[in-house]
């Protein structure tokens, strides 16, 4: 079966990824049996995907602590370069292990990631409304400005919230639109963020983000490039499985 195909699933072996004492393995032997099954269908949003394993993002003293991030696979389209950095402009799959990210940080950047997760998990649970922004983690280098769009998807191993956002390095940079996903697998061990660049006929920025996200709610469905249904289907084809 060739990458071009539908099916395709990448096995990676997590033993150069994550601790993988944080899975409760029962012995060292069934520590190196551990894998991580990737599938996506890309078609027709990119021909091929490509998984690989990264180092992550080291916690910095300055800065967002939630823009550090585990080690983990990051997946790129179409045999696509990927900045150093987090970009929401550059389409690309996070699958990162929830223990280790818990791992990485300490403290008041502990504490936000668990209150993350555990808003992401009623959420996805449909036991809370969709209440402010919830921005991704990892934090991406342009940070998330207003949203839209927002729903919930169901994939093969678990379930996210998507939705349109928009992004900018400052308050005062023109925001960049990304269609965005974020959740978690059945059993909480691994988050998954999706990020995708999408244009907007009809769209014009307004000076108050939360008006840009009403503008971009009450664009047609057929506004977006790519369609956002297409991106839906993306995300429902995902599969992560142990």
């Amino acid at each position: 079966m060739s990458r071009r195909s539908f099916g395709w699933i990448a096995r990676l072996a997590l033993v150069a990824l994550v601790d993988l004492s944080a899975f409760a393995a029962t012995s060292p032997a069934a520590e190196r049996k551990v894998g991580l099954q990737i599938g996506v269908e890309p078609a027709p949003l990119a021909s091929t995907f490509t998984p690989a394993a990264f180092a992550g993002w080291p916690a910095k003293d300055s800065g967002d602590p939630l823009a550090a991030a585990p080690a983990g696979v990051r997946i790129t389209f179409d045999g696509a370069t990927l900045a150093a950095e987090l970009l929401p402009a550059e389409a690309q799959l996070l699958i990162l292990p929830v223990p280790s990210y818990k791992k990485l940080l300490d403290g008041e950047a502990r504490d936000g990631l668990k209150n993350h997760l555990e808003h992401l998990e009623n959420l996805l649970a449909g036991s809370g409304r969709v209440s402010g922004y919830l921005e991704p983690v990892p934090r991406p280098a342009a940070r998330l400005r207003f949203r839209a769009r927002v729903e919930m998807l169901d994939f093969r191993g678990g379930r996210a919230m998507r939705f349109v956002g928009g992004y900018a390095r400052t308050a005062k940079m023109p925001a960049q639109l990304a269609y965005t996903a974020q959740g978690l697998t059945k059993d909480g061990l691994f988050l998954v963020t999706l990020f995708w660049p999408v244009t907007a006929r009809g769209f014009t920025p307004a000076a108050e983000p939360g008006e840009s996200g009403v503008a971009l709610d009450a664009l047609p469905a057929d506004a977006f490039e790519p369609p956002l249904a297409t991106l839906d289907g993306l995300v429902g084809s995902l599969r992560v499985a142990r």
